[in-house]
């Protein structure tokens, strides 16, 4: 049996699809069956148990608390803490509930000692622990920022030229969804000219990934959320000294931008990935419109950025998001540079090469 489990388990430090979950099935089915066995017509109160020990599990998976904890600490520890006691405690709610249904009793009572029970807890914690944030519906810690009229968004980042590496050319780099493609961008004050870009246009493959799979779903690619950048003339950055990068809505609603949880002295990011395409991602949250792996970045400047909201002409650095709870890290607005350019002259956005700010 141990070893059954294992196998099943196999995939989740690489990727916790929930197509792989499939070798769980015998689990369920023999599980599902021994607990109806258990139950009687009579006992309607058992299968209203059940229910909420399924709604329980529901919760605790797709639970996202980094907004709510970040009213009460932005320390690293004190948060990823709480996150986990959070879904501990629900999961024992839900393990304690099974333990009732199927005779919660005769169960418990086959252990003699308290300590066959702790153990037997640390056994099975873990295992629903790990299941419920390998199930998670947000594969990387992340928040977003709807841009209402009247919202600006700005990050301000150390940009360090160095003279055998002077960028060739720049682009302002932005995870957002459809509707943020139309907002203003500015970079140091200067309201940028260019449209917004898609990283996937830049591709070589043909046909390209993003756009061969919108179609098979009757969707542009143009409406799925993905990397876009825009043009910005090499002029209007400042080396060595900070420069600000903005997104300002120009539609009465409906733009997003994304933002990373961010921890004092964090020299990575977490946020999707901006070289590869999952097929997978896309077809399993089709209402999230993802088609990015997770990846953690490691940025120039990280350490020395910031990032603020603007609300009506009031600037706010402790919630950067009007959504519900404390929205805190960084703004997804960076700064990409390179000096590679494709055979068509066009920057080479993609290339391995280029630095990220």
């Amino acid at each position: 049996m141990p070893a059954c489990v294992l196998g099943h388990l196999i995939y989740v430090p690489f990727i916790a699809n929930n197509r792989y979950g499939f070798t769980a099935m015998p689990f369920l089915v023999l599980s599902g069956a021994y607990g109806v066995s258990r139950l009687s017509r009579r006992d309607y109160w058992k299968y209203l148990l059940i229910i909420v020990a399924a709604f329980c599990f529901l919760f605790a998976c797709s639970l996202d608390s980094y907004a709510y904890l970040g009213i009460f600490s932005q320390s690293k520890v004190v948060v990823e803490a709480l996150d986990l006691i959070v879904k501990w405690t629900i999961l024992l709610a839900m393990l304690l509930l099974l333990l009732e249904i199927v005779g919660g009793k005769s169960v418990l009572s086959r252990f003699k000692t308290a300590g066959g029970a702790v153990c037997i807890l640390l056994i099975v914690l873990p295992l629903l622990s790990v299941a419920a944030y390998s199930t998670a519906a947000v594969s990387s810690r992340e928040w977003k920022c709807p841009l209402r009229s009247g919202v600006k968004v700005c990050r301000k980042l150390l940009f360090s030229s160095v003279p055998d590496r002077t960028p060739q050319w720049a682009c302002l780099l932005f995870d957002g969804n459809a509707a943020a493609a139309q907002a203003s961008f500015e970079v140091n004050g200067h309201l940028l000219s260019g449209k917004p870009v898609g990283l996937e246009d830049y591709s070589d493959h043909n046909p390209k990934m993003l756009v061969l799979f919108a179609t098979l779903m009757g969707r542009s690619s143009e409406e799925l959320r993905q990397w876009r950048v825009v043009k910005i003339p090499l002029e209007y950055l400042r080396s060595n000294v900070f420069n600000q990068l903005c997104m300002k809505s120009s539609v009465p609603a409906g733009g997003i931008v994304y933002g990373s949880y961010m921890f004092a002295h964090d020299t990575t990011v977490s946020m999707p990935s901006t070289k590869y395409f999952a097929p997978e991602l896309l077809s399993e949250n089709i209402s999230a419109d993802e088609s990015r792996p997770p990846a953690v970045v490691r940025t120039s400047g990280l350490a020395d950025s910031q990032s603020w909201l603007e609300r009506d002409g009031k600037e706010c650095r402790g919630d950067l998001s009007p959504a519900p709870g404390k929205q805190f890290g960084q703004y997804r607005i960076f700064l990409l540079t390179g000096r590679s350019f494709k055979t068509d002259g066009s920057p080479d956005v993609l290339n391995s090469t280029n630095q990220i700010w």
